[in-house]
């Protein structure tokens, strides 16, 4: 899940259970909570995303002050 994160971030594709890449343009990465080990990916995802410069910020809200 990580790598396929990091795919969709640096390269904007996903590669599919049968191995054929897919556009795929994204503006967030949400992250659930509801995975056993939902701390320990968090934190895999933050380190692989900050190891390819990638900053790590809230969104942003059109209209928000």
């Amino acid at each position: 899940a990580v790598a396929q994160a990091l795919s969709i971030v640096t390269r904007g594709e996903v590669t599919s259970r049968s191995g054929a890449k897919h556009a795929l343009v994204a503006d967030t990465l949400c992250v659930h909570g509801d995975r056993t080990d939902a701390g320990l990916f968090a934190r895999r995802l933050n380190e692989g995303l900050k190891a390819t410069g990638i900053t790590i910020r809230a969104p942003r809200i059109e209209g928000a002050a």
